[in-house]
């Protein structure tokens, strides 16, 4: 089965998009720290992941930056949950997303991972 990791420091963010996640065929792997979220790359092969970009601004920055020197890590897309993200933009390929909480609710969320999943999506 496919996975998603999801970087969420907030509990209830994270228990929401959990939940909303569940009702797509793939394993929902949550965890609530960029520290973990490597550990997890590093041993497990995930699908997708999602991560809140507007917790720590500077540390989601400097995964993106790690992300582009792993080889393997180039090829996941990264679905980017942030209000203010463009300083983010210059570590993005073209097949990551960059979406905007306040503009898309969990269900338009879901339904760019389902996007990302699709066969016809290629890296």
């Amino acid at each position: 089965m496919e996975k998603i990791l999801l970087v969420i420091p907030s509990l209830s963010s994270r228990q929401l998009y959990h939940e909303v996640f569940l009702s797509i065929p793939t394993e929902v792997v949550p965890t609530e720290t960029i520290a973990n979220a490597i550990l997890l790359l590093t041993a497990e092969e995930f699908k997708i992941v999602v991560i809140d970009g507007d917790d720590n601004c500077l540390v989601v920055e400097v995964f993106l930056k790690v992300r582009k020197e792993k080889h393997l890590w180039n090829t996941i897309p990264f679905l980017i949950l942030a209000s203010e993200g463009e300083q983010y933009q210059e570590y993005l390929h073209s097949w990551d997303k960059m979406i905007s909480p306040l503009d898309y609710s969990p269900e338009d969320v879901k339904n760019q991972i389902k996007f990302l999943l699709s066969p016809h999506t290629s890296l």
